[in-house]
């Protein structure tokens, strides 16, 4: 009987080379432009704010604003049951509140 032997899973002998050729080979293209590209649409112009866009807009908190809603002293108007704030009259409201800058002392003087 002949003694056990063990066989390499490697094969003996010469192998012939094997080149591995990828079996779908995409050529290079060179992208083109559509014709019928369409140029993005801008966002729509916004009307009005919300509670929390009209909080972020004039640096206050949500619940600022709801006082102010409450006793009447920002402009709003509902929809529904939405709160909503008018760009056109929050500017005008703004606008109407803003008080001139004073000239300092030193800027008077100089001016003098």
């Amino acid at each position: 009987m002949p003694p056990n032997r063990i066989q390499s899973p490697l094969p003996t002998g010469p192998q012939p080379y094997k080149i591995a050729v990828p079996t779908n080979p995409r050529p290079y293209t060179i992208p083109t432009p559509t014709p019928a590209a369409k140029q993005p649409t801008p966002p729509p112009v916004k009307l009005t704010l919300s509670r929390d866009e009209c909080a972020l807009a004039l640096g206050l908190s949500a619940r600022t604003v709801d006082s102010m809603v409450k006793a009447g002293s920002i402009p709003f108007t509902r929809i529904g049951s939405r709160v909503m704030f008018p760009l056109a009259a929050l500017n005008a409201w703004l606008a109407a509140r803003t008080t001139p800058a004073q000239p300092t002392s030193a800027a008077t003087n100089a001016t003098h």
